[in-house]
């Protein structure tokens, strides 16, 4: 490394550090400030602006700076702890909480502009190029209202326009603001005059042209692995803030117990995925004359490994089961479906077993499919007496009433309760119960 090199990561540190001090100081900032010293800050040229990203390796949340746009771009330490306390605030305001498979649906862009605009309304001295609902407008023309959910935000950006300078706003830009300019590509209109300098450009012509602010790099991550890192970064802050008289924000209160309601939720998962390892095969081999040893021909006996289990699924659909709900459970226990056992098949049942279908690769069903109507687990006892599969599971809200077990019934069974369900169930006596 050179002596240049050298001095520009120190610089970069000693103001990052000059920063993290004002933020010590300030009564307002200093719980935020325990959290900065609780994470890994990387200055990195090849990055966004800023961003917050997920160590794989470590298990940690990190914070990521482009030194060029850290020391230039931001004109004073006033923006940077703006900025810095913005990334933060992505953790602590629920966003790394999104599964994987909600992530693949959605515009990424569009999604990080709505986050945006839940945490700007909590922040002062933000650069200009921030996003902010003040200069938003929905396709109706009404101004973004405040304190939504990112959710909400994320469906009015669908047909938003922003308002910004018509220098920045580039092709489209009127030459004055009575509408006079180039055309926008494809219809021949200038953007519409939004005062002072500044048009109205649609969402999706802006975010073409214009990089986005900062870049948010943990979709790859487990939700736990998230959650748990989420839940080790406030409590070695708290540690931190433990020896000051600064309060916890509310907000940090309110994501920690978001983490652990969530963490209990994914208890179900590791349950019901515990009990499906315990059905797979033994990688113990044996010996068998129906198999020739590769080494020695037919006089000896070959290896072949033990049974593979057999699999079946038992879904209520009485309107205990959503049908989102039915496809979340299939996709945590598909790959153990397709290939820890021999055969997995999927049955659906309210009174009467009415569908049965065997597990392929990325196995859905389809929302036509799903029956209602009453419940009851007689019809699902006879097919597990009659089928004797290693493993049965059923999905089931718990209320329905009680059946008599044939002598012989296996206690191979596990009963996924969904939400809203009660675990007290009639048959709980049989197998294992795990709430979702």
């Amino acid at each position: 490394m050179s002596a240049k090199e050298i001095k520009v990561e120190i610089n970069n540190r000693e103001v990052f550090e000059r920063i993290i001090y004002k933020m010590v100081e300030d009564e307002n900032h200093h719980f935020l400030s325990c959290v900065l010293q609780s994470m890994n800050t990387y200055f990195l040229n090849y990055t966004y602006n800023v961003g917050v990203g997920f160590d794989q390796k470590l298990k940690l949340f990190k914070l990521v700076v482009n030194p060029k746009f850290f020391q230039e771009t931001l004109k004073d330490d006033k923006e940077r702890i703006a900025v810095i306390i913005h990334e933060v605030y992505h953790i602590l305001h629920k966003h790394v909480f999104i599964p994987p498979e909600k992530l693949e649906n959605l515009n990424k862009p569009q999604l990080n502009i709505a986050m945006d605009l839940v945490i700007n309304q909590l922040i002062t001295n933000l650069p200009d190029m921030c996003f902010f609902i003040e200069n938003m407008r929905d396709k109706n023309g009404k101004a973004f209202p405040s304190n939504l959910t990112y959710e909400e935000y994320y469906d009015l950006l669908e047909d938003a326009e922003t308002k910004v300078p018509k220098d920045v706003a580039g092709e489209g830009t009127p030459d004055d603001l009575d509408g006079e300019g180039k055309p926008i590509p494809g219809t021949g209109k200038p953007f519409p005059s939004a005062g002072n300098g500044k048009v109205w450009v649609p969402m999706k012509e802006y975010t073409k042209t214009v990089k986005e602010f900062d870049a948010h790099d943990w979709s790859d991550a487990d939700v736990k692995e998230r959650l748990d890192a989420t839940r080790d970064l406030i409590k070695r802050a708290m540690q931190k803030n433990s020896t000051s008289h600064s309060k916890v924000p509310d907000f940090v209160q309110d994501c920690l117990e978001k983490v652990e309601s969530q963490l209990k939720k994914l208890n179900y998962k590791e349950m019901l995925l515990k009990a499906l390892r315990a059905s797979l095969p033994s990688k113990d081999t044996m010996k068998t004359w129906k198999r020739p040893s590769r080494r020695y021909g037919d006089i000896v006996k070959g290896n072949m490994c033990g049974k593979m289990p057999k699999l079946e699924v038992y879904i209520d659909t009485s309107g205990s089961i959503s049908h989102e709900e039915a496809n979340e459970f299939l996709k945590i226990t598909n790959n153990f479906m397709l290939t820890g056992v021999s055969k997995a098949n999927v049955n659906m049942f309210h009174t009467a077993l009415y569908f049965r279908e065997q597990v392929k690769k990325n196995f859905k069903i389809e929302e036509s499919a799903f029956q209602s109507g009453g419940t009851d687990l007689t019809p699902v006892i006879e097919s597990i007496y009659k089928r004797k599969p290693d493993l049965s599971i059923i999905i089931t809200d718990g209320y329905y009433s009680d059946v008599q077990l044939k002598k012989g019934m296996t206690n191979a069974v596990v009963f996924v309760i969904s939400k809203g369900g009660t675990s007290e169930h009639p048959l709980k006596r049989l197998g294992t119960t795990v709430k979702y």
